[in-house]
């Protein structure tokens, strides 16, 4: 490929993307947004000490936890 073609491809490589801008998130005065992870975790079988799957008692977890933007 010659470097003319090289050249070309890239200005059009350049103008071909639109224009991105960048900043802080802000919200009008008075609301935000909140951000939240749930988790749920069950079990009923669990490993012993010689490696064998055995029956235990049902464990069951359900954890939110979140922050809030402002």
């Amino acid at each position: 490929m010659s470097k003319g073609v090289k050249v070309v491809l890239v200005i059009v490589a350049a103008l071909a993307g639109s224009p991105t801008r960048a900043g802080a998130l802000l919200f009008p005065e008075g609301e935000g947004q909140a951000i939240l992870t749930t988790t749920f975790s069950n079990a009923s079988n669990a490993y012993d000490s010689q490696g064998r799957l055995v029956k235990t008692p049902s464990y069951r977890k359900f954890a939110v936890l979140g922050s809030k933007l402002t």
